[in-house]
């Protein structure tokens, strides 16, 4: 191999390592518009937080121009955070704490048993009555019969048109005896 050719991809070489160290900034510099990048929030955090995840991407083109692609907006599944009270008697009227409830149509789930519709004034908190009998349910299949609500703990859920919450658990201390 005589100089020339040498020097010649010598050039190559160099121009080759200076696209890559180039394009190794630009990408870092970039890596924020990247989607569930740890420095935006991912779809999921925003789903669980109430907020809608944007996730629209934008790209500028070589002439300068910007084409943008529309965020997605997540469903805003029910989150529930606390009951309270947290335990107590059948009877008694306990508030579902939480967000993303609708203002008209949650079914509450007392141990897969569906108390009926219930609505939201703010979006934040429902109420419900401790039932003393409710049907007894498997795999959200309940049965005919009616079974009484004894002591023990008893899984609480909210289910509206954008999905079913996280579970939380209500304590029955004991059956009112006056109900």
């Amino acid at each position: 191999m005589n100089s020339d050719s040498q020097k010649w991809i010598w050039t190559v070489l160099i121009i080759i390592l200076l696209v890559l160290v180039l394009w190794g900034i630009v990408a870092t510099v970039n890596r924020s518009s990247i989607p569930g990048n740890a420095n935006q929030s991912s779809s999921t955090e925003n789903a669980l937080s109430g907020n809608p995840a944007n996730t629209g991407n934008s790209a500028t083109t070589g002439s300068g121009n910007s084409n943008q692609n529309p965020p997605t907006t997540a469903k805003k599944v029910p989150i529930i955070s606390s009951l309270t009270p947290s335990s107590g008697k059948t009877g008694i009227i306990v508030t579902i704490n939480g967000y993303n409830f609708d203002l008209l149509n949650n079914s509450v789930e007392f141990n897969g048993y569906n108390l009926g519709n219930s609505g939201s004034n703010d979006n934040q908190h429902i109420r419900f009555t401790v039932p003393s009998t409710i049907k007894s349910c498997v795999n959200g299949v309940c049965g005919t019969n009616s079974v009484v609500v004894g002591p023990g703990p008893y899984p609480v859920a909210v289910r509206n048109a954008n999905g079913t919450s996280n579970i939380i658990y209500f304590n029955v201390t004991a059956a009112n005896p006056n109900q």
